[in-house]
């Protein structure tokens, strides 16, 4: 065997019985590395001493994000119990609001500007009421106990409540929204008091993305398999990386500070993934066009 490249390597047999040898295979030859014992040993102490220095550095690093995990679930813990105070003391005084609105929009003499004054009321106490809800069915669905409560639904009347309790909303907006039924559409099996708040959430999502004026459609068709609920609106639209993230809690799309359509804590879509996914559906968002978003559920019929 002969030398390569560097004085350094020599064949096996060619360094002296004062000195060792590491053997190193290189393309295929296999060559020999003088060295003295003492060279060898700090090689090997210094190879150790970095290895159990990077052990060190390692394991730091995973009881540091071990604490931030458990920090993070911690306040996770704290939102979800701050959350659960908030529903139990909200949840009456909407109530409440919403029954005294309605008796004074019952009133006969009552004014236009005053009708216009508890109507306001009303669909504002609805609003809290509704987010309510949403937030103990959220919580419900992750405690593993949420379950709708089935029974036969007319589609028309379905449709026909959810309109008629975001029409106040819409009016205090500026909007209007049309309906547009097929002219069949079979009942459903189903929880309507869910689904009548699913289809509330997307109009109240649809008119805050809107501009003044433009109307919010919503549409149902179906057959023996489906029924397919479609709300329209003529908003900014939801930019494609958000289109799944927008169904889960407390996700919003990112506007412009002086956006009224920031309005809104991201419960509302949570809740409609939730309660349509429990009855075997799904809920989607695609382009509307020209412009703005059309949010499709599809709900099976048995």
């Amino acid at each position: 065997m002969y030398a390569y490249g560097s004085s350094s390597l020599f064949p096996t047999n060619s360094y002296n019985s004062t000195s060792y040898g590491v053997d190193v295979l290189f393309r295929g030859e296999r060559f020999s590395v003088p060295a003295s014992r003492e060279q060898i040993l700090d090689l090997l102490l210094s190879t150790f001493e970095d290895m159990a220095r990077k052990q060190e550095e390692l394991v730091e690093a995973r009881d540091a994000l071990a604490a931030k995990h458990e920090e993070l679930q911690r306040i996770e813990r704290q939102k979800d119990e701050l959350s659960a105070l908030v529903v139990h003391d909200l949840k009456s005084p909407a109530a409440g609001i919403m029954m005294a609105a309605q008796s004074q929009l019952r009133r006969p003499a009552l004014t236009e500007h005053e009708r216009k004054l508890w109507s306001l009321v009303f669909t504002s106490a609805q609003v809290i009421n509704r987010m309510v809800l949403d937030l103990l069915d959220i919580s419900s669905s992750a405690d593993g106990v949420f379950a709708p409560r089935p029974t036969t639904v007319d589609v028309a009347e379905l449709v026909a409540a959810a309109h008629q309790l975001m029409t106040p909303v819409a009016e205090s907006l500026g909007q209007q929204i049309e309906v547009h039924l097929a002219p069949v559409i079979p009942s459903l099996e189903a929880d309507p008091d869910l689904l009548r708040r699913v289809l509330q959430n997307l109009l109240d999502n649809a008119l805050r993305h809107s501009p003044r004026g433009s109307p919010v459609v919503l549409e149902a068709e179906g057959d023996q398999q489906l029924v397919t609920f479609r709300v329209h609106d003529r908003g900014r639209g939801v930019p494609a990386n958000m289109r799944e993230r927008i169904f889960d809690k407390y996700v919003r799309i990112p506007r412009p500070k002086s956006d009224a359509a920031s309005f809104g804590k991201g419960l509302g879509l949570a809740f409609c993934r939730i309660a349509v996914e429990a009855h075997g559906g799904r809920i989607r968002v695609e382009d509307n066009q020209p412009s703005g978003s059309t949010f499709i559920v599809e709900i099976p019929v048995h």
